[in-house]
């Protein structure tokens, strides 16, 4: 590559446009259109040797565009001879290593390394190009808007480097050259913003990688001022607008609603600079619902596509995101038609396991499990009555049973919330306590506080009804769990250490429907085996001997009324691997007016 011009000389003035013109002319063109339907594998694994029209390439370049191009960035007419030659050079190159074969990419990367310097200029001249420079002459259809232009030349030849074969090192040269990553971002950042989309979003095919995206994403971020919330609205919008075009491009959404799976997953190992802000977004639910919307839409419009890996993609983001924030999460969800595009997606796309499953693990780990929840329970009903399941609905093979089981869910808690209507017997006394551990049942006391609405279902109608529902589960005892409360209440009416609690489970999942409500059992305070069941729902609950004697000794002053007394613990879905614990007393007395009827107390203790 020749050293820098002076001011006054024309850069394009050395390159010999007789010989390229000739070079383009005599190219194998046939051979390199036929190279990804001819290459197989031959016996032993494949071919090493770099393609006939690649080694012309490569030498095309090393012996016309080398030598000539300046160390600096210029201008060059998209209508001239040698920016033509350019890119046909850079299309026949990336050939090799689109077709995905390894080892001649390898080969291929050896031979480009040294070349890099001169490609990185010229990517940067068709970079300022706008979408409507002229594509290539290949005599190939494209197969997107745009496909041959200046800026969709290097997004195709960055991706065919920066994911090159690591052993010739073209990719550590390519991600360390100074300003590349500057560029990506401006690219990525500029196709949102643009609302013709005249380029595509075809720049999210460079974040693939983990380690990629979080190098480029890092710059995007910088660029926005270092605002991670605009750097994900950004994200959003890009996803919005390109499922808006008229032949969106699936491949490039893909890529984009992945950066946000990418920001979610593995938190635990690696840093996610985006990961925050699209866990605060407050909008973030409603744009994938949006999303999978569009996408149900387009489906159906072109039911020969098959866009299941698509489709699953915005289930699979709801589902992560819900794994981690939880009822906050769940809350935004119910209030999106969320329930009616799966029962779209049923219809359309009901024979694609892929799509069906993603569906599934939404209505059986997510609205069967919180709609122990009041306000959840009745948007889920109505957004299920809105969505018109039909019999045809339910006997699919894949989400039929899932769609079965919710509405029978349903039908259970609604019948406690009628009898919660028609019978006020229930008597309530919320006094909670927020304990995480409690050393000493002094330390139990000075945590004692009145309960607030921070927690989910704490207050009002929404803690009746839960505490309706308790009530339900104690008095459908059966005799032999019944007989170890009423043994313990004859024993320890005040005082005294109680041996027995029930314990329900609302937040456990499983991988196949179950109707079951809830897990129940009955657990004894003194085996030492309790607390690492509770644990296994729980794991942050630290059960410890202190907080446990405290309960325990709930007082409840005797009455010739009662029947017996209940230590309750209940476990409630909030955090995916951190359900809400509230602890209870139920006490059931006889009534003192006529009749034989039963009345049930509830005092609330403690919420964890």
């Amino acid at each position: 590559m020749r050293s820098k011009n002076t001011i006054d000389e024309d850069p394009l003035e050395g390159f010999p446009r007789d010989k390229m013109a000739y070079d383009m002319e005599t190219f194998p063109k046939k051979a390199m259109r036929n190279y990804k339907a001819e290459i197989n594998p031959p016996a032993g694994g494949r071919a090493t040797s770099i393609p006939t029209f690649g080694i012309r390439a490569i030498e095309g370049w090393k012996k016309f565009v080398s030598p000539h191009t300046p160390q600096h960035i210029f201008y060059c007419s998209p209508s001239d001879l040698v920016r033509e030659y350019v890119v046909f050079l850079l299309f026949s190159i990336v050939q090799i290593f689109e077709a995905e074969d390894r080892k001649r990419a390898e080969a291929a990367s050896f031979q480009i390394a040294p070349l890099w310097p001169s490609i990185w200029v010229w990517l940067q001249i068709l970079r300022a190009e706008g979408p409507e420079s002229p594509p290539v002459d290949i005599a190939e259809e494209p197969r997107y808007p745009g496909e041959y232009n200046g800026p969709s030349m290097v997004v195709r030849v960055l991706h065919s480097f920066i994911y090159s074969p690591p052993q010739a090192n073209l990719s550590t040269l390519v991600m360390t050259t100074p300003g590349l990553k500057e560029m990506v971002a401006r690219m990525w950042l500029e196709e949102a913003a643009d609302i013709t989309a005249a380029n595509g979003f075809r720049t999210s095919l460079l974040l693939r990688s983990d380690s990629v995206t979080e190098f480029f994403l890092t710059e995007v971020v910088a660029q926005c001022g270092g605002n991670a919330d605009a750097a994900v609205k950004v994200a959003l919008l890009r996803i919005k607008r390109g499922m808006e075009q008229s032949e969106p491009d699936f491949s490039c959404s893909q890529h984009d609603i992945g950066v946000l799976m990418h920001q979610l997953e593995r938190h635990d190992t690696e840093v996610r600079i985006l990961r925050q802000s699209v866990l605060s977004h407050p909008t973030f639910i409603i744009a994938m619902v949006d999303t999978l919307s569009k996408l149900l839409t387009i489906q159906r419009a072109y039911p020969i596509h098959d866009l299941s890996d698509l489709l699953v993609l915005p289930l699979d983001v709801i589902f992560k995101r819900i794994q981690i924030t939880g009822y906050d999460c769940v809350v935004q969800l119910v209030g999106t038609t969320i329930l009616s595009v799966i029962i779209g997606l049923v219809q359309t796309c009901g024979f694609r396991p892929k799509v069906m499953d993603a569906s599934a693990q939404l209505l059986r780990n997510i609205f069967c499990r919180f709609i122990a929840y009041r306000p959840i329970l009745l948007a889920t009903r109505d957004n299920l009555l809105a969505a018109g399941v039909t019999a045809r609905h339910r006997s699919n093979s894949y989400i039929g049973q899932q769609i079965t089981v919710l509405e029978d869910r349903i039908k259970a808690f609604q019948y406690i919330m009628a009898f919660e209507r028609h019978a006020q017997r229930l008597t309530l006394v919320t006094n909670f306590a927020d304990v995480l551990v409690a050393s000493s049942p002094n330390t139990a006391a000075k945590l004692m506080r009145a309960c607030d609405k921070k927690t989910a279902c704490l207050s009002g109608p929404d803690l009746r009804f839960l505490s309706h529902i308790i009530a339900d589960k104690c008095e459908g005892l059966d005799e032999t769990d019944r007989e170890f409360f009423k043994r313990d209440t004859l024993a320890n009416l005040v005082n005294a250490d109680r041996k027995f609690f029930l314990f329900l489970d609302f937040s456990y999942w499983k991988a196949e429907p179950s109707r079951a409500l809830y897990h129940k059992k009955v657990l004894s305070f003194a085996n030492p085996a309790t607390p690492a069941r509770l644990a296994n729902s729980a794991a942050y609950l630290k059960f410890t001997k202190e907080w446990t004697g405290v309960w325990s000794r709930t007082p409840y002053m005797p009455s010739a009324t009662l029947a017996y007394v209940v230590p309750v613990l209940i476990y409630l879905p909030s955090e995916w691997e951190n359900p809400q614990a509230m602890t209870a007393i139920y006490a059931l007395h006889f009534n003192q007016g006529a009749g034989s009827r039963l009345q049930p107390h509830i005092r609330w203790l403690h919420r964890m």
